[in-house]
């Protein structure tokens, strides 16, 4: 891979069975003349759509190549890798995976709104808790020095986070509510609404938790964070598959021993592009790439990632939102950046 945007590694479903039985290029009529010579037409042709039907929904085993091959560190301890895959469907994907055993990595999360508590002046039912922004709006925010408005982070790679309402007519609401328990910087923003998130502890572990909807945040919490649903447990994939429920996709994961941080794009609705997938594939490309576990977070047209490029001196996309790359403005980011010293307690 020569960069991010660069090249990418191709991963195909059942095209690689008809490989490996019949030799590489061979036909399904092929691999049909091998295994089954004598059987009538009409049944090798529903037995062949069966198997395909299973090939394509398990995918079992490893896929046929790694997930990681030709990735490349944009920045230490960050790694990133560009997938096109054409089976089932056309998927352009980006994952990262972020080294948490080293030692300068430090994240941070969108804050809340000086406005934080008054009822939203666009959608009064809804109470302010963060003033949306793209997610590359949120990196400018971070890099910002103090003295210029912002935050003086020398924040690396961001990514959407958390669902939030409203999302209805007209769709041009400037603040967000209901995106879980959210806690940025060690401070309530949001309270909790029931759903799962990752949280990063004042001593820069990470690990994902359930929060029933009277949940408390506790002293721990740096930073929390929350999806939709959890998609794997315990290497346990507790999605169904669909293949109909076809969306743009952040997902979030983490390895058992909670020293990788997994970080996954899948961009959709773009014809001849990418078509996007259902949750039973997020978390099967979560398991390849090295997941223990797995949360859905938002998506569709808010999936974003994006990182600072040194050469253009601002974010740039690592995926592709839409056809014009336009950016949605989002509830909450999360950003990653190094800092060579331990964070205090406030």
């Amino acid at each position: 891979m020569s960069g991010p945007g660069g090249s990418c590694v191709c991963v195909r479903g059942f095209r690689d069975v008809c490989d490996i039985i019949g030799g590489r290029g061979a036909s399904c009529l092929r691999v049909r003349q091998i295994l089954f010579p004598t059987m009538p037409r009409l049944f090798l042709i529903f037995l062949f759509l069966l198997l395909r039907h299973i090939c394509l929904a398990e995918f079992p085993g490893p896929p046929p190549v790694s997930v990681w091959q030709g990735a490349q560190y944009i920045y230490p301890g960050i790694q990133h890798a560009r997938l096109r895959v054409d089976n089932p469907r056309l998927m352009a994907i980006n994952l990262v995976r972020v080294d948490l055993t080293n030692p300068y990595i430090r994240f941070v999360a969108t804050e809340a709104d000086p406005m934080a508590g008054q009822p939203m002046p666009d959608c009064p039912r809804f109470t302010v808790r963060t003033r949306r922004q793209t997610t590359g709006e949120f990196m400018k925010y971070c890099r910002r020095l103090p003295n210029e408005g912002g935050l003086g982070l020398p924040v690396l790679l961001a990514v959407n986070s958390c669902p939030w309402s409203p999302w209805e007519s007209p769709f041009t609401h400037k603040f967000s509510d209901n995106m879980g328990l959210l806690v940025s910087g060690g401070r309530l923003v949001c309270p909790s609404n029931g759903r799962p998130g990752l949280v990063v502890t004042w001593d820069n572990k990470l690990e994902f938790r359930d929060f029933p909807k009277d949940a408390q945040m506790t002293s721990d919490m740096y930073i929390v964070l929350c999806g939709f649903q959890m998609v794997m447990r315990n290497d346990e994939i507790v999605v169904k598959p669909s293949g109909k429920d076809l969306h743009p996709r952040t997902v979030w994961g983490l390895d058992k021993e909670r020293k990788i941080l997994y970080i996954m794009t899948i961009d959709g609705r773009q014809d001849g592009y990418s078509l996007g997938a259902d949750l039973y594939e997020c978390a099967q490309m979560m398991k390849y790439a090295g997941a223990s576990d797995a949360i859905n977070m938002d998506g569709g047209g808010s999936t974003t990632l994006v990182y600072w490029s040194p050469a253009e001196n601002q974010p740039v996309l690592l995926n592709q939102p839409n056809k014009g790359n336009y950016q949605r403005t989002v509830g909450a980011s999360l950003g990653i950046y190094y800092a060579p010293v331990r964070r205090q307690r406030r």
